[in-house]
């Protein structure tokens, strides 16, 4: 048997390598693409069908003026995934899960027909405006970032965002912003070196990497060094041209713009926020610099073992989770541990040591060749760490960014800077710490593994550039029942244990204490007993959803999440005690990740779950969810109905 579809208007198939031959069957999928807010037909967007070979590979389709496809002739497979984008939106998929990364699949048998395949799309924003300074004369080639504001481990975050320069009027314009809430800042940092540092470096580049740099400017003038200009004040060099140029002295007085937040503010607690809804174009955020006096900030490092050419950073109050970008001031040590920052305006500060610097990023979307925040010289980038997705916006994601050398040594010193030089400043830091511990198995069904299994530390509060680190499964003597985590700073933590096929994390015991839904502190001279015991008698949770008609929800997100109140501030980067799952077209679920224990379980009518992690969130939910127990090794069932938290 076929199917016949009857169609008032044929979508446009675009051929494509993988698509010209694809493989014939007797299933078919068919959806309308709309926009996310406005629930109006896309046309023209394109609906790109996948299954692995043999049944068809790729399929792409035009969607026609009533946003309307169908793929028909499909083979059966389980493995289907379905995509619509167009410029200017969020690419959307068929069955996924808010703020999740993995791409839903979903069966097709012979001669069965998916009517409802439809897609949403978010449509990206914007924000702009001019940068002008003191005079009301507009700065050209200016950087704005847009900062945004996520909700990671219960708490507010902030994560770097899009940047933009200013043109030749002072005008800015960050494009491809999800929806959700901003700040916006021109940042200023006067990035200090020792005159004895060598080119290479100051670029961040290895040797044989600057020397390829050298050639390929000789070959093309047009080509930039990163950081290309110098002025030199003694044994110290301040860089200039990258960021706004430092105006000139007053009475001998030096100057320099401080980190600027709109309109005109020099603190992140007082900047204003910017809400941005679906694809709103916000004009008129400008923001306006002024000088304030610099001085110069010296002193030397104590407690390292050897001295090492790091990099230090003064970072503004309330900035320290931000990485490139969120600095006010930058140098390198020198070989004796002596430092010296040029040019640092007035206000209060961090002193930050760390060289592995790591940041949540909310990415912007379809701005190809979007410029960058220029690299901070003396770190040399070894690569970016993609750890996947966070917080309540479509799209944002966590990146680790790790820079050499590695972290040795930890310490956040608090500095205030006034109008006066601030010489002989003492910087004490201590080593990292380490953590160790082992896994225990109960009740597998296959034999425990042989390789170690990644653990996470994550800091409780959410400040991942505070120390965040995973164990490494390597080395001579490689125990796999054991595992270290290294480059730890002291303070509150949480583990995330990754457990093996066919077991859930069963707890956690730190000093004989269950840590499983609760912090632990991580102390130098602390000694911890570590065990993370996993088990194969794993809980599940079956369920059914409903919409308040009665009508099965397909597709729908069910939030389950632990009853336990005090776990819900620490849930962490990828929560242990807090699941997505998504609704079958048939409206039912199914459910293996989580612990033992008592849970909330709610339905939501829309698919966009936006801050499902904040406990302000969750305090709302509770009420209107149902109270599920689950038990070692055995199955429980709920019947919910589609709900809206407000």
């Amino acid at each position: 048997m076929s199917l016949a579809i009857a169609t008032t208007s044929t979508p446009l198939r675009v051929a494509s390598a993988q698509s010209q031959s694809p493989t014939r069957g007797t299933a078919a999928i068919s959806g309308v693409v709309t926009d996310y807010a406005s629930g109006r037909p896309i046309a023209g967007a394109v609906a790109l069908l996948r299954a692995p070979a043999p049944a068809g590979g790729a399929r792409q389709q035009v969607t026609d003026a009533t946003g309307r496809f169908v793929f028909d002739e499909l083979p059966a497979s389980t493995q289907y995934s379905l995509e619509a984008s167009k410029p200017g939106y969020v690419t959307g998929r068929y069955g996924e899960l808010p703020g999740q990364l993995a791409v839903g699949r979903f069966a097709l048998a012979d001669d069965q027909w998916i009517s409802t395949g439809n897609v949403r799309l978010t449509k990206v924003g914007a924000i702009g405006g001019v940068v002008t300074d003191e005079f009301g004369e507009p700065i050209v080639g200016a950087l704005v970032r847009a900062i945004a504001q996520v909700t990671v481990g219960g708490r507010r975050q902030l994560a770097g965002g899009a940047v933009s320069t200013t043109d030749d009027r002072g005008e800015y314009r960050l494009a491809g912003l999800l929806p959700g809430k901003y700040l916006v800042v021109v940042p200023s940092i006067q990035h200090s070196v020792p005159a004895s540092t060598t080119a290479a470096a100051i670029e961040g580049l290895r040797d044989d990497m600057y020397q390829r740099l050298e050639a390929a400017i000789a070959r093309n003038p047009t080509t930039r060094r990163v950081n290309n200009g110098a002025i030199a004040d003694g044994a110290t060099r301040l860089i200039i041209g990258n960021f706004p140029t430092p105006p000139a002295p007053v009475d001998g007085r030096a100057r320099a713009y401080p980190v600027t937040f709109h309109p005109g503010l020099l603190s992140v607690a007082d900047a204003q926020t910017i809400d941005l809804s679906d694809g709103v174009d916000r004009q008129g955020i400008n923001i306006t610099l002024r000088p304030v006096p610099a001085v110069k900030v010296s002193g030397r490092v104590e407690g390292m073992s050897a001295s090492a050419r790091l990099t230090l950073r003064l970072v503004p109050v309330g900035l320290e989770g931000l990485a490139f970008g969120g600095e006010a001031a930058t140098t390198i040590l020198n070989a004796d541990g002596t430092f010296t920052f040029l040019n640092v305006p007035s206000g209060a500060y961090v002193l930050d040591p760390r060289q592995a610097l790591m940041e949540f990023r909310a990415e912007p979307i379809y701005i190809p060749a979007a410029p960058r925040l220029p690299r901070t010289p003396g770190r040399e980038l070894l690569g970016g760490l993609f750890v996947g997705p966070i917080g309540d916006a479509a799209g944002a994601a966590s990146y680790a960014l790790h820079f050499s050398p590695g972290d040795s040594y930890v310490g956040r010193t608090p500095v205030t800077v006034g109008t006066a030089d601030l010489p002989d400043l003492v910087v004490r830091v201590e080593p990292a710490l380490t953590i160790r511990g082992r896994f225990q198995y109960e009740d597998l069904t296959r034999p425990p593994p042989q390789r170690a299994n990644t653990v996470y530390a994550e800091p409780a509060d959410g400040d991942w550039n505070r120390g965040a680190a995973a164990s490494w499964n390597e080395g001579p003597g490689f125990d796999p029942a054991a595992f270290s985590i290294q480059g730890l700073a002291p303070g509150s933590y949480t583990l995330r244990p990754t457990p093996p096929a066919g077991a859930v994390v069963k707890s956690i015991l730190v000093n004989g204490r269950d840590c499983l839904r609760s912090p632990f502190e991580i102390a130098a001279g602390l000694d911890l007993d570590i065990v993370v015991t996993f088990t194969g008698r794993i809980p599940a949770l079956s369920g059914s959803v409903r919409l308040p008609d009665g009508s099965p929800a397909a597709y729908r997100t069910v939030l389950v999440f632990s009853t336990d109140r005090g776990a819900w501030p620490n849930l962490g980067l990828a929560p242990m005690l807090a699941k997505l799952v998504l609704t079958s077209e048939a409206g039912a679920f199914e459910l293996k990740s989580l612990a033992a224990g008592d849970y909330y379980a709610i339905a939501f009518d829309a698919p966009r779950l936006g801050g499902w992690t904040d406990p302000a969130f969750l305090t709302k939910a509770a009420p209107l969810a149902a109270r599920v127990s689950l038990q070692p090794g055995q199955t429980a069932s709920v019947a919910l109905t589609t709900a809206t938290v407000k």
